[in-house]
């Protein structure tokens, strides 16, 4: 678990390269990375690259990327549980605090995120933070799509909620759906 550690302890070194994490192999250095002191919680750099000039840049390439995600009709059946998670009254409970944690994650993220977008490598960093909100929007596709089978199938809900499910993520993970740079499809 925390053999990485160790790693930068033995490689680390005074002639990093810039954006690196400095020199691990003092005490000071180490616990210099290790609190994050140059970057700052949920910052990505040690500058202000940025700063909060890309915010809604980075909050609609995250949207717009967001479906392509998703199996086919993913999206309608996010946005379908997300709604039924804040009106069905066996989810109504946990359907608020899902969806303002949700929220919270992606603007703070977005907004505290500062590399640049415009650069590939810089944007493939960022993005290794969106499956944390994106397992939200897989609930509530799976919400989506157990509620609509249940509304189209009264008699077997379960079943057809599982066959929809299951339909919809092979035919993704097959290549219908799949992103191309993924080597699907």
């Amino acid at each position: 678990g925390l053999s990485p550690y160790l790693f930068l302890v033995v490689q680390g070194g005074q002639g990093a390269a810039w954006g690196s994490w400095g020199n691990q192999r003092s005490v000071s250095g180490f616990l210099t990375h290790l609190l994050r002191r140059e970057y700052g919680t949920f910052r990505l750099a040690n500058a202000p690259a940025t700063g909060h000039a890309e915010f809604l840049f980075r909050l609609r390439l995250y949207f717009g990327r967001l479906p392509i995600e998703l199996p086919p009709t993913g999206a309608p059946l996010a946005l379908l549980g997300f709604c039924w998670s804040l009106t069905l009254p066996g989810l109504r409970r946990v359907g608020l605090p899902v969806a303002c944690a949700f929220g919270l994650y992606v603007l703070a993220f977005h907004w505290l995120a500062n590399l640049p977008v415009s650069t590939g490598l810089y944007l493939a960093i960022q993005q290794r933070f969106w499956p944390q909100a994106n397992l939200i929007v897989c609930a509530w596709f799976g919400i989506g799509a157990a509620t609509a089978a249940r509304r189209l199938v009264p008699r077997a809900p379960g079943v057809a909620a599982a066959a929809l499910a299951g339909v919809l993520v092979f035919w993704h993970a097959g290549g219908a759906g799949a992103p191309k740079e993924n080597g699907a499809g």
